[in-house]
């Protein structure tokens, strides 16, 4: 969606109207997100309060995002059979997203294929 200076009110409020009807139906719709934000801060009438409340909002959702990509890559790599991958980023990721669910269920995962491991090298 471009934007420039030229655009009349009109036609920021209707493309501010569409990208919060986008993420009304698809909240994880990140270009939506990022267009909405650039769109806010550069022509948006908004008070600075409102937009720090969206770009809050949407930064949330970017956190939940990249913490889910970080728990299915690190349960990759359990299934793999690459474990002490798995741990190390296990270990990174969850300093980061301490409350996670979804970390701290893959790393039960780890766990189980450790314990395997160990079972299978006796």
């Amino acid at each position: 969606m471009e934007l420039d200076a030229r655009c009349s009110f009109s036609e920021v409020k209707a493309a501010e109207k569409d990208l919060w009807t986008i993420l009304d139906l698809e909240p994880e719709n990140t270009v939506a997100g990022r267009e909405l934000l650039d769109l806010l801060f550069t022509h948006s009438k908004l008070d600075e309060v409102e937009v720090a409340d969206a770009a809050e909002a949407m930064g949330a959702i970017a956190g939940r995002q990249m913490a889910d990509l970080c728990a299915l890559q690190i349960q990759a790599l359990a299934y793999a059979e690459r474990c002490d991958e798995a741990e190390k980023l296990y270990a990174k990721w969850s300093t980061v997203f301490p409350e996670h669910e979804g970390l701290r269920r893959v790393h039960k995962d780890i766990e189980v294929f450790l314990e395997r491991d160990r079972k299978r090298s006796k």
